[in-house]
């Protein structure tokens, strides 16, 4: 019973693992399976025979197409006393397989082969009576000689699929034949997964320059490849391929596209990343092609401005997000992400008037508090050292959306040290440092609080705590020189 359960599922798995496969076809080809049905009724010359043996033939013929096989295979046997040819042994043959005489299949099957070795359904047979006994190797000898005396793409597939089931190195020969010489999409599409799982990703892009090739417009392939080329860091190839991309893809799978691309790099923004060399390195080459195409979409755009920012290309930056806010019902959460962002760019630019205006607009526009734009325009103020209660009054509404926040704290405890009141600048500094310990700039702050408050021993510690983070920042540099020249006057 387990044997019978364990052949059965055996079977099972082989057949969906070849069938599951079927190749979307460029060319008309014949259904090997299909085929064999329409030429099993008519394998044998019945115009050369005796009439008794033409009346047994017909009559098997006819029993075997309403499904009566049994009956089938005894007018075939009583043929067979006057007349031993190839088709009628086959017709046995096939007989036995329909009724699952396996053994009995393959015996006729063998024996019409010894008559006419060219006889190409008997190879069907074959293949079809091992696999249902389990028997791979000689299911798969089976379509190699049928293969031999006429190939078949559909054949090649099938035999690909049996080498890869027996985990066969000659799988991916028939693969590449069938991509090379067929232009074979399925078997493009099984070679490509196979290699990703064996995270071959050299070999995978390989493949896909292939599929590219022979499949210019599918553009899932272009996709793939980037993702890839990502993966294995070949950011050259991205690049040199831009242009034939934007030639060959719709507008809207570049937008697809080129949002991935600027994902990806804008993502990688940390400082000394290669990732973030790279894009530094290609920015004019891949900001070329964000152009007036693209304005109906809000996030390409934002992007697009995100990575012009990363490059400190201020003016590309501000025109980008700018055409955000020109493009009709516009997201609104887009639209407070571009305006934070403009304000920023306006205020690192010195243009405080359009900063300010720019926040007070979300201000007034926004029914709902946004902490980070009240936090930032806190921030603002309190650089400048001006109206340093109004930004105190936005940073406690910031902070009460987020009472944990460290920038946020960060912030009023600058506030405060513009005002004067170091005590509780320091309270509210080191309170953001107990959050997050990773950010120089306000171990900077902590520094020039400790200075106000005459702890120079402790400033010229924290400002080596701000170096150990900024290592090439020439104003952390000088502070701490200056910090030394004061502890050594004091000495």
């Amino acid at each position: 019973m387990n044997n019978t359960i364990y052949k059965w599922l055996t079977i099972f798995c082989i057949m969906c693992f070849i069938f599951s496969c079927a190749s979307n076809k460029k060319y008309e080809k014949r259904d090997f399976w299909l085929k064999h049905q329409f030429r099993s009724l008519n394998f044998i010359d019945t115009n050369k025979m005796d009439i008794k043996v033409k009346t047994y033939v017909i009559d098997g013929a006819v029993a075997k197409q309403k499904g009566n096989y049994t009956l089938a295979i005894v007018n075939y046997m009583l043929a067979l006393q006057y007349d031993t040819t190839a088709g009628i042994l086959f017709a046995i043959s096939d007989c036995f397989l329909w009724i699952n005489e396996h053994n009995l299949a393959i015996e006729y099957a063998l024996k019409s082969l010894k008559i006419d070795p060219n006889f190409l359904p008997c190879y069907e047979v074959l293949c079809r009576a091992y696999l249902n006994l389990n028997d791979v190797k000689n299911a798969t000898i089976a379509v190699e000689c049928l293969i031999n005396i006429e190939e078949n793409e559909d054949m090649l597939f099938y035999l690909a699929g049996l080498y890869d089931y027996q985990k066969s190195p000659l799988a991916k020969d028939i693969y590449k034949k069938l991509i090379n010489e067929y232009e074979n999409q399925a078997a493009l599409e099984h070679l490509i997964n196979s290699e990703k799982m064996n995270r071959n990703f050299d070999e995978v892009s390989k493949i896909l320059q292939t599929a590219i090739q022979i499949h210019p417009n599918e553009f899932k392939y272009a996709m793939d490849l980037v993702s890839i080329w990502f993966a294995i860091d070949k950011t050259d190839s991205i690049i040199a391929n831009l242009r034939q991309f934007d030639a060959n893809y719709s507008i809207d799978e570049l937008e697809t596209l080129y949002n991935y691309v600027l994902v990806r790099l804008n993502s990688a923004a940390r400082e000394g990343s290669k990732e973030q060399a790279d894009g530094k390195k290609y920015y004019q080459n891949i900001i070329k092609y964000i152009d007036n195409r693209f304005n109906f979409s809000q996030i390409l755009i934002y992007n697009a401005g995100s990575y012009a920012l990363n490059n400190n290309d201020t003016a590309r930056a501000k025109n980008y997000f700018n055409s955000i806010l020109n493009i009709a019902n516009v997201n609104m959460e887009v639209k407070l992400r571009v305006n934070r962002l403009l304000a920023n760019l306006y205020f690192n630019t010195n243009d405080y008037a359009a900063s300010d205006s720019i926040y007070e607009q979300i201000i007034t526009e926004n029914e709902k508090i946004d902490p980070i734009s009240y936090n930032n325009y806190a921030y603002t103020l309190a650089v400048r050292g001006i109206q340093l209660e109004k930004a105190l009054n936005l940073c406690n509404k910031a902070l009460e959306q987020n009472p944990s926040s460290p920038e946020y704290l960060d912030t009023k405890g600058w506030i405060y040290y513009q005002m004067g009141e170091y005590e509780k600048a320091l309270i509210f500094t080191l309170n953001s440092l107990e959050i997050d310990n990773k950010n120089y700039e306000v171990y900077e702050h902590l520094s020039d609080i400790y200075q106000a408050l005459g702890n120079y021993e402790g400033a010229i510690k924290v400002i080596e705590n701000a170096i150990e983070l900024q290592p090439s920042n020439s104003n952390l540099l000088e502070k701490r020189a200056k910090i030394e020249a004061i502890l050594r006057s004091n000495n």
